[in-house]
């Protein structure tokens, strides 16, 4: 707080006749009391827009009611996104139980189903064997050792063609059996990266809320140390001229006197 000071020069009695011989007393300094007169218009001026121990009591009271408002918001974010979490776990391992039942229902499927064309192959194979035995039989009964090495070179290609179906059947099963794996690894590590993620942001989410809660008290805290560094001191108003002097109170400190010198000659 500046204030512009009141330029005063050597003071002039109000009557110059009077003089402190005559037994009237020291001449009356009307200089001094203007000074005083706007000492005092300008304190009058500036008190009322100083801040108060009420204005004080309310702005902490707006503090604490925004700090609360600020932590139960924080607090519904925390609980909106734990829900969310837990809603999104429930519905990844519905997708996953759905997905290993689905695979599972067609690897049975896809078993059976061989299964039903290998017996049906089986059955035929029989079928054409045990035919072709009884028309062999007849054709070795009438044609001898002809007839049976026939027979042979012919049992001969059939278990060769029944080895090389058993063969690329195993290897369509293991070919299968490798694809399923590689798909459930797959999906298993996209689940562990949307959970990893998930968990990444909420922990982001609430380390930032944190710090803001943190800076915003300690900007508050600071705003009032300000504030209440600028309250003035409680100071004595000396008595104005003409009314009766107050009861003897204790010193107060010496105030800078505002009065200006002229330099004398050099």
């Amino acid at each position: 707080m500046t204030m512009n000071a009141v330029p005063s020069g050597p003071s002039e009695p109000d009557n110059k006749r009077a003089s402190g011989a005559g037994g009237g007393g020291p001449p009356h300094d009307g200089g001094t009391e203007r000074r005083l007169t706007a000492l005092e218009t300008r304190f009058d001026t500036i008190l009322p827009t100083l801040a108060t121990k009420a204005d004080m009591g309310e702005l902490r009271l707006d503090l604490e009611t925004m700090r609360s408002e600020l932590v139960e918001k924080v607090g519904g974010s925390s609980n909106e996104l734990r829900g969310e979490t837990s809603a999104l776990g429930t519905e990844l391992r519905g997708e996953i139980g759905a997905l290993g039942t689905g695979l599972h229902e067609k690897i049975n499927g896809l078993g059976t189903e061989l299964r039903g064309e290998i017996g049906a192959l089986g059955t035929g194979l029989h079928e054409k064997i045990n035919g072709l035995g009884t028309e062999l039989r007849g054709e070795i009964s009438a044609l001898g050792i002809g007839l049976h090495e026939r027979i042979s070179a012919l049992g001969t290609e059939l278990r060769g063609e029944t080895s090389a179906l058993g063969t690329g059947l195993r290897k369509e099963i293991s070919e299968l059996g490798s694809s399923l794996r590689a798909e459930m690894k797959e999906l298993g590590k996209e689940v562990h990266r949307s959970l990893m993620t998930a968990m990444m942001w909420f922990a982001g989410f609430t380390f930032t809320a944190l710090l803001g809660v943190a800076g915003a008290f300690y900007h508050l805290n600071n705003q009032i140390t300000s504030l209440a560094a600028r309250l003035p001191p409680a100071s004595s108003v000396a008595p104005v001229p003409g009314q009766p002097a107050a009861s003897p109170a204790a010193p107060a400190s010496r105030a800078p006197s505002l009065s200006w010198t002229a330099p004398g000659p050099s």
